[in-house]
């Protein structure tokens, strides 16, 4: 079943999320690093579709494609801080890359398994960096409710969005 499936009542809906669920958990277990690039208007003005780009590139010619996956998301939030990246399992927050960073970010982090340190955002007091994205202060006290899966799935992928139980709303009032 995929997408394109016609989807005939809630229990379908309900399976093609979990098939999609086990497609994303497979992909996590197969890849240590999942690298998050927003694909928010502002991170695109700012040059993030050649971010994206660069980093897939240098996956292939570090030899480190079996070490990270690359996705596009939906907005991060902080646009001024753009384009931004973020380095999952471990929640790395990146601002203000370049294509250029591509080559550091692979070198150090994806095979080396140390963040670029001078990528990272700074507290606005002592100026030490902080590397979680949950520790940054623009996002400290958010809790997202509507847009929850912003800046984790790939807004333009249906799968991703009914994996996340999108439409399961719609298929409870229809059933």
């Amino acid at each position: 079943m995929s997408a394109k499936t016609v989807i005939a009542s809630q229990a379908d809906l309900v399976a093609l999320a979990k098939k999609f669920n086990a497609a994303d958990e497979a992909q996590r277990k197969k890849f240590p690093f999942r690298i998050l690039v927003c694909m928010g208007g502002g991170c695109i003005a700012s040059g993030s579709q050649r971010i994206k780009e660069a980093i897939e590139q240098e996956l292939k010619g570090q030899h480190a494609e079996k070490l990270a996956t690359v996705r596009a998301t939906g907005c991060l939030g902080p646009c001024v801080k753009g384009p931004v990246v973020v380095i999952e399992p471990d929640n790395t927050f990146y601002q203000n890359v370049t294509p250029a960073d591509a080559v550091e970010i692979v070198a150090s982090h994806i095979v080396g398994a140390k963040p670029v340190e001078r990528l990272l955002s700074r507290n606005g007091t002592t100026g030490e960096p902080i590397e979680k994205m949950q520790d940054v202060e623009f996002f400290k006290r958010q809790t997202k409710v509507v847009l929850s899966n912003c800046g984790s799935i790939d807004p333009l992928s249906i799968d991703d969005y009914i994996g996340r139980q999108g439409y399961a709303g719609l298929a409870k009032v229809l059933a």
